[in-house]
């Protein structure tokens, strides 16, 4: 495979795509940083993608425009994972369908990158709704996750991928996204990353945009998010950035937000969370004492 420097290779996971789709690629071809290629692969769907992509290569014939179907749906993980394995740039920038960028992402990103040391760079993404275009909120670390970097996004996932441009290496060494992960994959690969000794950067600038809903996530939703993060935080248990004692703090709380969350529809299984959260911390226990007292005024409405 040819790697072209300074090139920016952007991969875009598409799933029931079409109506969306057409933003985000105009916020590429709106950058100003001119070199860029863009990788679509379509997961399963067969809705029209295909057809703008190709208006979208006619109308910037200087760049590389890549178009690839999978038949059948395999996840954002397996998308991603194919665009990168045909990416021919220096760098790799993530950007899915239904988001979009400032014109000047790019050129961020490949000035930060510039920089000796850094590997993987990223800004705070800005949340807004679809339908009325008003900022509902951000998605990035705060700054009590900056003194401790590590332990915070061990806990919380503050990266987006949109938001992240890393260089081509750190996919070289790190090699593909967990496939066998539905969610959360992305938490496990920047801890991957990490892992590997490549260093990350956090941007102070507001570039990246997500589409979101105004109405709260439902719990379900909430609970399988929760779940899928402990799934990588166990597949990371010997994290070495963060101490032991951090690390299961780290597990402890997400078992208690769990518990408190599952109790009403299942006392059996809020138990269960809840006894998982005992055995990370045991000795810290009774910091758990209001989230007991919740859950036992809930079981005693129940009996």
């Amino acid at each position: 495979m040819t790697v072209t420097p300074g090139l920016i290779s952007v991969v875009i996971p598409a799933y029931n795509a079409v109506a969306l789709i057409g933003a985000a690629l105009d916020s590429v071809a709106a950058q100003t940083h001119r070199q860029w290629e863009v990788i679509v692969v379509e997961d399963g769907t067969n809705d029209g993608t295909e057809g703008l992509l190709a208006r979208f290569a006619q109308n910037h014939p200087e760049q590389r425009v890549v178009f690839h179907r999978h038949p059948a749906n395999r996840g954002p993980s397996a998308s991603r994972n194919t665009a990168m394995g045909l990416a021919q740039g220096e760098h790799i920038a993530f950007l899915d369908h239904d988001d979009f960028w400032k014109p000047e992402h790019l050129a961020n990103a490949a000035l930060a990158l510039k920089n000796d040391g850094i590997d993987f760079v990223f800004c705070t993404l800005v949340k807004f709704d679809s339908e009325s275009g008003d900022t509902v909120g951000e998605w990035g670390p705060t700054a009590e996750d900056h003194v401790n970097f590590f332990p915070a996004l061990y806990l919380r996932n503050f990266i987006a991928p949109s938001a992240m441009v890393m260089r081509r290496k750190v996919y070289e060494t790190v090699g593909n996204f967990d496939e066998h992960l539905r969610v959360c994959e992305d938490h496990d690969y920047w801890l991957r990353a990490l892992e590997n000794g490549f260093r990350i950067r956090h941007l102070e600038t507001r570039t990246c945009w997500y589409r979101a809903n105004r109405a709260a996530a439902a719990t379900a939703d909430v609970v399988r998010m929760l779940e899928g993060d402990l799934v990588v935080l166990q597949k990371h248990r010997d994290f070495p950035l963060v101490s032991d004692t951090e690390r299961r703090k780290g597990r402890a709380v997400l078992y208690g937000h769990l518990a408190e969350l599952t109790m009403a529809q299942s006392r059996k299984r809020g138990l269960k969370f809840l006894a998982q959260a005992w055995l990370e911390q045991p000795q810290n226990f009774l910091r758990l004492r209001r989230l007991v007292s919740v859950m036992w005024k809930g079981l005693t409405k129940t009996l």
